[in-house]
């Protein structure tokens, strides 16, 4: 049986390479060189099938592996995340790979709309989006690339229409332990804090002509 796990209780589980990003959990490790990466991204893969859990695996130059594991079909972290995620974290110890947890980052796109229903199938078709997974009974918010390479995007309900700012934003999901030092730096290089009432689930954060990023992590959200 598969069993979640909040992310608070992953957080407090030691596995230092891993940090909570959206509803999974990243790592990125550094392997010495592109072929060595490209090794360890094999053997990886060959991991993931023998627990029958798969993470998405991204090899990057000049020798970066970024591995992201979610339940995808709880949209989720569960224990198979965690057993995963320790295995993997073994492996690269053994091979003396060093990790950089703190690199890890998700982008989300969000739009203000009042009717969600009404503006939902376009971007869906635009984009060539599915929805991400729902509970039963429950109204799909959000929408994401079938191959996990672009953006989530997700939507806002508004209860009166937005005149005077913008109804897109980012939403910057990062590791909790590098939020306000990203927030600091957003506003030292000309960025305004526009308000923290939710930190530390989300700051959101304008440039000079008033568009708006939130920087967001898992923290305070009731997980």
């Amino acid at each position: 049986m598969t069993s979640r796990v909040r992310a608070s209780d992953f957080s407090d589980l030691g596995l230092g390479d891993w940090r909570v990003i959206r509803s999974g959990v990243e790592a990125n490790f550094e392997c010495g060189s592109y072929a060595e990466a490209g090794r360890f991204a094999a053997d990886v893969a060959a991991l993931c099938d023998a627990q029958d859990h798969h993470a998405s695996i991204d090899l990057r130059y000049p020798d970066l592996v970024h591995l992201v594991s979610t339940t995808h079909f709880l949209n989720g972290l569960t224990d198979r995340d965690v057993r995963l995620a320790r295995a993997i974290s073994e492996l690269a110890a053994d091979r003396g790979y060093s990790s950089h947890p703190r690199d890890s980052m998700a982008l989300e796109i969000a739009l203000d709309a009042m009717d969600v229903a009404a503006v939902r199938p376009f971007w869906q078709t635009v984009l060539g989006y599915v929805p991400e997974h729902t509970e039963e009974g429950h109204e799909v918010m959000a929408l994401i690339d079938p191959e996990g390479i672009g953006p989530a995007m997700w939507f806002q309900q508004m209860s009166e229409p937005r005149t005077q700012r913008n109804r897109f934003h980012l939403d910057v999901v990062v590791p909790s332990d590098v939020a306000e030092q990203r927030v600091a730096d957003t506003v030292a290089a000309g960025g305004r804090l526009v308000s923290d009432a939710r930190a530390r689930a989300f700051w959101v954060l304008a440039d000079a002509e008033g568009n708006e990023a939130c920087i967001c992590t898992w923290q305070d959200r009731g997980n």
